[in-house]
């Protein structure tokens, strides 16, 4: 990861001013070093972060996910053809349903908290690995023991989704 001083946008400066900046991804400029993850959420402020990128937030998988990103868009949005981004999309009531605001350095962002997580976890689980899965399912299982996860909480997002007996016995199953 690097450190970022700060950003520019194409249309904030001259061609010579341009010239003297690093160009990371099209349309941005930077004095020094950078970190991608704060270009993509600067860059897709309407999204939420979701799936690894956000397991690895929340600390419910080892490793930190660097490419590609997996953000949630909501239905209607434009395809993304960046190779560094994983595009998902929901319905507007589901994506703003258990979503938290975090800051990272300049840049602030959306992101399931963990309850809501676990849901995305078991409504996209085909887009995860195997080895991915079973360890946030085990850091689930570790906070529901421990008290840290809101069991009700999860209900109250699970009654509010499609298909919520599957998401209801999974709970059940693999975490409880």
């Amino acid at each position: 990861m690097y450190y970022i001083d700060m950003f520019y946008k194409a249309d904030q400066l001259t061609r010579y001013q341009q010239s003297k900046l690093n160009k990371p991804v099209r349309g941005y400029y930077t004095k020094g070093l950078f970190d991608y993850f704060d270009i993509y959420l600067q860059r897709y402020s309407g999204a939420v972060v979701t799936l690894k990128t956000a397991l690895s937030i929340h600390g419910l998988i080892d490793a930190w996910v660097e490419f590609p990103f997996d953000l949630d868009f909501k239905l209607g949005y434009r395809k993304i053809t960046d190779y560094k981004v994983n595009q998902y999309r929901d319905d507007e009531k589901l994506l703003n349903l258990g979503v938290e605001i975090k800051k990272r350095k300049q840049t602030t962002f959306k992101v399931f908290n963990k309850e809501r997580l676990l849901i995305e976890l078991w409504r996209k689980e085909k887009y995860l690995s195997k080895d991915i899965y079973k360890e946030a399912i085990s850091k689930y299982r570790e906070l529901a023991k421990s008290g840290e996860l809101n069991i009700p909480l999860i209900k109250d997002y699970i009654r509010q989704i499609p298909k919520s007996q599957i998401y209801l016995e999974k709970l059940s199953r693999e975490v409880l």
